[in-house]
């Protein structure tokens, strides 16, 4: 009985857990860039984004990970997600 338990987390603008697998990570590393983190490894404070347009659309509305990672964060992050998303 080696089962792992899966990694859960909640991302911006849903109110329930996700697994990591279907999310994107938006890391603020510790020099205080704002970078897209795929391999969800990288240090640094992180914010979940569920693989959802609609969802986006609200999170880029409402400032979401400018309030999440507690700096700006430019408009080509934003660009680079949406590109993630479009695949």
């Amino acid at each position: 009985m080696n089962s792992k338990k899966e990694i859960l987390r909640k991302p911006l603008a849903y109110d329930g857990l996700l697994k990591k697998t279907e999310l994107i990570r938006v890391c603020k590393i510790p020099d205080g860039t704002v970078v897209i983190d795929l391999n969800q490894n990288i240090a640094g404070r992180g914010a979940y984004v569920k693989k959802d347009l609609s969802l986006f659309n609200l999170i880029k509305k409402k400032k979401m990970l400018k309030k999440a990672l507690k700096c700006d964060v430019d408009d080509l992050i934003y660009e680079q997600i949406y590109q993630l998303l479009i695949k």
